[in-house]
Parts: structure tokens; sequence; C-alpha cells
């Protein structure tokens, strides 16, 4: 298995959290918004890494870092870029992706400062969108995040947004307050399964959910009080206290 860790919109300030919660990465995406190379020299001590440019980074990085990026990691396929746009993919293509590029499985984004993951008819074509949210300068009430995706032989296996040491309950990026498996988890016999069972934009973790907004399959019985899951039929978000 490959452990990829995911930061984003580290401004020039890269934590020694944010440090330690990468540590175990065979690989490091920067989403943006980097904020001076000496970060990617420090990350790059840990891990190879892949970044693209943000809205506040000059082109001081050299040619291997530029507004999208396109790794192939243990077989699976992503499409980096800064701007949630840019990896939103509809018929007409999109403008990271040159005629005749393969689809990405795993399309990655920084720039909200918010954390996200995203699959179903949100996604597609890809399998999902993930914003790792902000290591430095969060909004929306989140702490600061990372994210990790594991991946083996072409396969996503977990996508997992986590909180840095001392931030929201979290733990080293190892807590996860979003997590692709979560649902799975929690419901076992549901027919979601772990691939429907995402958090959009919010968290299910014990101890932190303060919004939680559901995508693809929504869990409604987590707040009906039900014993089993409803499938929503389609993309929805809510708002849960």
């Amino acid at each position: 298995m490959t452990v990829i860790g995911i930061i984003s919109d580290t401004h020039g300030q890269l934590s020694e959290a944010a440090y330690a919660a990468l540590a175990d990465s065979d690989h490091i995406i920067h989403a943006g918004d980097i904020g001076n190379p000496s970060i990617l020299r420090e990350l790059e001590t840990l891990a190879p890494v892949t970044a693209v440019l943000g809205n506040n980074d000059f082109d001081e990085y050299g040619q291997a870092v530029s507004r999208f990026a396109h790794p192939v990691i243990d077989g699976v396929r992503f499409l980096v870029a800064h701007y949630p746009r840019d990896v939103k993919i509809n018929f007409a293509g999109s403008g990271a992706l040159a005629p005749g590029d393969p689809i990405p499985q795993v399309c990655v984004h920084g720039h909200t400062h918010v954390p996200e993951i995203v699959t179903g008819p949100e996604a597609r074509p890809a399998s999902y969108i993930v914003c790792p949210g902000a290591a430095f300068r969060p909004r929306g009430g989140f702490p600061r995040c990372i994210a990790k995706v594991d991946v083996s032989d072409g396969r996503v296996n977990s996508v997992r947004v986590g909180a840095l040491t001392g931030e929201g309950g979290g733990g080293g990026g190892g807590a996860a307050i979003i997590s692709s498996e979560r649902h799975a988890a929690r419901w076992k016999g549901c027919g979601g399964g772990a691939r429907n069972a995402t958090t959009r934009g919010g968290s299910m973790a014990e101890g932190y959910g303060a919004i939680a907004r559901t995508v693809a399959h929504i869990m409604e019985a987590n707040y009906a009080g039900q014993p089993e899951c409803a499938p929503c039929g389609g993309a929805r978000s809510w708002l849960a206290a």
C-alpha cells in the first residue's frame, strides 16, 4: 500500500504538527499557495513531492511546479490544481486536461481552506474530489488539516482528512474528521458501502461535528434515529447540529 499525504495553503508556514503528520507518507501532494520554496524542500526530506502553484505563489519553483499536475502513484491517476473549478470535469472537458488525457481517479484542490471529500455524482467522472483544508489559517470553523489517501495497484483504498495535533480533537492528521470509510464503519450492513459514504464539507467525528453535510448516500438515520439508512437517490447536502 502507498500512503499519499496531501497538504495545501501553507502560505510559507509549515508547522511541526503538519510535518509530523506527513512523516508516514510515501508521496506528498501540495495543492498550492505554497508561500516559499523552502516549504517544498522541507517536505522533500520526507517523501517525493508533487506541487502546483496557487494564486499567491510566484513563479519561483522551477519547471516542475506549474498550475496543474497529473501524477500517477501506485497506478492511481491524480489531477492536482489549486482552484476547485480546475478539477471539475464536464463533457466539455477541463482546462487542466488535454484532449485524450485519461480521466483522473482522484482530483485534488486547495484554495477554499475548507476540508472536503466528494464522491458519487458530484465527483464524476472522477471517483473522488479532495480538498485537504488548510495547514495555515483554516476557514469555516475547521481546524488546520491535512489529507491522506491510501492506494495500491491502481485502486483507492481510503480517503480521509485529519486535524493536526492539538486542533479539533484530531491527532497528527490520523484521527479523521472526514473519511470515506466512516459511514461503513458506523453502519455495518448498509448497502451504501465505503465508496458512497463520504462527508462533504463537515465532520462526523466524535467530539467535533458542528456541521455535517453528506453527499451521494446520506445517512438520514443518523439524525432521524432510525435503525437503517435511507439512500438519498443522488447528491444532496444538508446541515445537522
